[in-house]
């Protein structure tokens, strides 16, 4: 027998939807059906995996029922070892700073037309949240939704990029950091942001440029400044620009230098720990050298009805270095 699923935050119920056929979900005998399915005969209880209802049709060859139990249980393992690694979170105190998801968390808040109502904030990929999304989730006049592939403390789903088993318009904002390199189809994933979001709705989105593999077999995707602005052609952009820079990226090749000597991540991190002063240049130079030699970049932009041409992605490049950052 099914674990029985907690019931979903009445904001989160309300905009929830079947992953099989877009209806609305019911919450019933401690599960969630659909009725629409349930007419047609092939009603079932959606699969609960660690106490998080899994919202997906769960015939992706990708992600599965059985894939989101393997993954939520290697990153409560994961979860476990990381609070107990010295070096771990010493590295992470000393290198992984972002110094600007929480500037832009406090621009995208500012920019939420609220009316009389809550801002619905989505985060996709939440189940490790970035820096920044602390704030959107204490935000006063919001709701926030949160869903990943594995189950933690701060999703209140399980579900797939590709197809976010919400309500067509239904959210304000959505908020996607780290996420993007980790799905097979990008663009499929933001046009699944597009449809959640109401018109003129903000999407703030952080992908990485120059960075090695980190997921494994599930990193798929890297993207040039132009080549994100690209992806989210369909929006129109209130600002953009990198994340770290070409100091970040030089310390990450050493570190990925010793991890391919010593086959040890652990140990590569320590090795890598004396160049932590690298970053410091990152903001060095001019603008446009450092977006070619960027880590990682953002992109805030509203749901747009005009889409960007081909001829004006080529102009965007030499643009980029005075657009607002």
């Amino acid at each position: 027998m099914s674990p029985s699923a907690p019931r979903l935050p009445a904001h989160v119920e309300a905009v929830a939807r079947c992953p099989t056929c877009g209806g609305k979900l019911e919450y019933r005998s401690g599960a969630y059906v659909c009725r629409a399915c349930e007419e047609r005969g092939r009603a079932r209880g959606l699969p609960v995996v660690q106490g998080k209802p899994l919202l997906s049709r769960g015939s992706n060859e990708v992600f599965s029922v059985d894939r989101a139990r393997e993954l939520s249980s290697a990153a409560q393992a994961s979860r476990r070892r990381l609070r107990g690694g010295f070096a771990y979170r010493l590295y992470k105190r000393l290198l992984n700073a972002n110094p600007v998801a929480e500037r832009n968390a406090h621009r995208l808040l500012a920019l939420l037309d609220r009316g009389d109502r809550p801002a619905t904030i989505l985060e996709v990929g939440g189940g490790t949240p970035g820096p920044g999304s602390d704030l959107l989730r204490a935000a006063p006049g919001t709701d926030f939704i949160s869903f990943d592939v594995y189950a933690s403390p701060h999703v209140d789903f399980l579900a797939d990029a590709h197809e976010i088993p919400l309500a067509d318009g239904s959210v304000d904002a959505v908020w996607i950091q780290a996420v993007l390199e980790h799905v097979i189809d990008p663009r499929r994933a933001v046009e699944e942001i597009r449809r959640v979001l109401r018109d003129g709705g903000l999407v703030y989105a952080e992908t990485p440029f120059m960075q090695q593999v980190h997921e494994g077999a599930f990193d798929f995707t890297r993207f040039t400044h132009s080549g994100h602005r690209w992806l989210f052609r369909d929006f129109s952009e209130v600002a953009s620009g990198e994340i770290a820079g070409a100091g970040s990226v030089l310390h990450w090749s050493i570190r990925y230098f010793f991890r391919t000597l010593t086959g040890s991540d652990t140990l590569a991190r320590i090795a890598a720990l004396p160049f932590f002063w690298l970053r410091f240049f990152d903001a060095r130079g001019p603008r446009r050298k450092r977006l070619d030699a960027a880590s990682a970049f953002y992109f805030l932009g509203r749901k747009s009805p005009r889409s960007v041409s081909e001829r004006e992605l080529i102009a965007y490049y030499d643009d980029a270095p005075r657009a607002r950052r």
